[in-house]
């Protein structure tokens, strides 16, 4: 053989066997970075959803907040609210959840109806004001009694409130929330003025506060509004330019 016919030889063996070694390391770089990458995927997804079930898992305890602040008057008020810590507040009677648009497949709660119940007690806070989804809260024609509490104002999504028929007492929270389309306050005790931030509530619908032991004037509404009622009161003042429909 030819000194260059083994050079050549020699050379394509060095060519063919970096050729080999470069391959195989392009493959395992790949496969290290691919199953890497899927680690961390499974890593944020288990921690997502770890994320998903506190959440979750907050918000029965301050629905149980409540729960267990109320006085029951007759075994069977307690025992038809299914509510346990050891299910899911979502299968809970009067809570409806819904799956959040901003998480893997995560539940919230966004509705507490528990009307004509006959529940007795207060609302506490840290209860429903720690429902940060919560559109519709109806506790109407019950025997709850005490102040509504100012955290209450956390739940920016609120679009119903019905508190009507119970004996609730104090000042009602200036709410300002503009996703607020019902609110139903009659046939209580409370008294104060109607907060001036109703004015801020565009998209209200439905006011009642009849019933109740308000006094002072009644701000500017948003005409927006279809029900207005006020009577039974101690209103006093003219009444506002926008609301001179309802005269």
């Amino acid at each position: 053989f030819s000194s260059s016919s083994v050079s050549m030889r020699l050379l394509y063996h060095q060519h063919h066997h970096h050729h080999h070694h470069h391959a195989f390391s392009s493959f395992f770089s790949f496969s290290f970075f691919f199953f890497h990458h899927l680690l961390l995927l499974q890593l944020l997804l288990s921690s997502h959803l770890q994320v998903a079930n506190a959440d979750l898992q907050s918000e029965s305890e301050a629905l149980l907040r409540f729960f267990h602040n109320l006085q029951s008057p007759s075994p069977w008020t307690a025992k038809s609210l299914n509510w346990t810590n050891t299910t899911s507040a979502c299968n809970w009677v009067g809570v409806q959840c819904s799956t959040s648009t901003d998480g893997v497949g995560q539940k919230t709660v966004v509705s507490v109806a528990l009307p004509g119940r006959g529940l007795m007690g207060s609302i506490p806070s840290q209860s429903f004001g720690l429902l940060p989804s919560l559109q519709t809260l109806s506790l109407r024609s019950n025997r709850l009694s005490g102040a509504v509490p100012a955290d209450l104002l956390n739940c920016s999504k609120l679009k119903k409130l019905a508190l009507h028929r119970n004996a609730f007492t104090g000042q009602i929270p200036a709410f300002s929330t503009p996703s607020l389309t019902v609110i139903d306050l009659s046939f209580n005790n409370f008294h104060g003025s109607i907060p001036p931030s109703f004015s801020n509530l565009t998209r209200l619908k439905s006011l009642f506060l009849q019933n109740n032991s308000f006094s002072g004037s009644i701000p500017p509404l948003s005409t927006s509004l279809s029900q207005l009622n006020v009577s039974f009161n101690s209103l006093s003042g003219s009444i506002p330019p926008s609301l001179r429909a309802f005269s």
